[in-house]
C-alpha cells in the first residue's frame, strides 16, 4: 500500500468514524491489508466487519507518529481535544503531565491547561486552538501566561518537584494549533503544534531569551 492510499484510508475513517466492508471494497483494498494497518492501533477497534475509532485523539497521535498530519482535518470536523494531543506529545518526549491544574496564589485562583515536568524543568502550558490571530492577541495571551507561571512559582505543591534538584525552572509556554510557527513575546514562547517537538528538544539553546521563574528547593 502506498503512503497516499494509507493517507486516504486514514482520512476516510477519521471523517466517518468507522471503516466497513463497503468502504474497503470501494477503495479496492483486501481485508488482509486493512487488518494489517489497524492491527496495532490502540485507538481503533474491530467490530464485526467494521473498524471503529474509539479514541480520536489517540488515532490522530498514532497517525502523526507515522508522518500523517490529520489535525487540521479533525479540527474542521469539530474535534476539540487539542490539549489531549499536546499532552500525548509531551509524554512521548519524556514529560510527566498534569492536565487542567487548578491552584491558588494568595486570594486569586488560576488554572493551567497543562503542567509538564521533566528533571528540573516545569512547563506551564496554555493551549490555544488558533488557526489565525493578530500579534496583539498573541502578546496578550503570552503576558497572561506569564502571570500564571509567576503565581505557580509561589504556590506549587512540593510533590510536583524533583527533590533531587536544588532549583526548578518554571517556563510559561503557549502552544497553538497553527500560528505562529514559533515566536517569543517578551520572553514567553508561543509555538504551534508542528514546532513543539523541536522546541522541547532545543529550547535550552535560547534559554537566555526566555522568561524563567526559578524556585529554590
Amino acid at each position: 500500500m502506498s503512503l497516499l492510499q494509507k493517507e486516504i484510508l486514514y482520512k476516510l475513517i477519521l471523517q466517518k468514524g468507522s471503516l466497513c466492508r463497503k468502504d474497503r471494497e470501494e477503495l479496492g483494498l483486501s481485508s488482509q491489508i486493512v487488518e494489517e494497518i489497524f492491527a496495532d492501533k490502540k485507538s481503533v477497534e474491530k467490530r464485526s466487519e467494521c473498524y471503529v475509532i474509539t479514541d480520536a485523539t489517540g488515532f490522530l497521535f498514532e497517525a502523526w507518529l507515522e508522518g500523517f498530519n490529520l489535525i487540521e482535518l479533525a479540527y474542521k470536523m469539530n474535534w476539540r481535544d487539542f490539549e489531549g494531543f499536546v499532552a500525548l506529545l509531551l509524554k512521548r518526549q519524556g514529560y510527566t503531565v498534569h492536565r487542567n491544574l487548578r491552584f491558588k496564589a494568595g486570594e486569586k485562583r488560576y488554572e493551567l491547561d497543562i503542567l509538564a515536568s521533566r528533571f528540573n524543568i516545569i512547563l506551564a502550558i496554555d493551549c490555544k486552538r488558533w488557526v489565525r490571530a493578530p500579534r496583539s492577541k498573541l502578546k496578550k495571551a503570552a503576558l497572561a501566561q506569564e502571570k500564571r507561571a509567576k503565581a505557580l512559582a509561589t504556590s506549587m505543591p512540593i510533590n510536583f518537584y524533583d527533590k533531587a534538584k536544588r532549583e526548578v525552572k518554571i517556563i510559561p509556554l503557549i502552544v497553538s494549533l497553527i500560528i505562529p510557527q514559533a515566536e517569543i513575546f517578551e520572553g514567553i514562547p508561543v509555538v504551534n503544534i508542528y514546532s513543539l517537538k523541536d522546541f522541547l528538544e532545543n529550547f535550552e539553546l535560547y534559554e537566555d531569551e526566555l522568561k524563567i521563574f526559578r524556585v529554590k528547593i
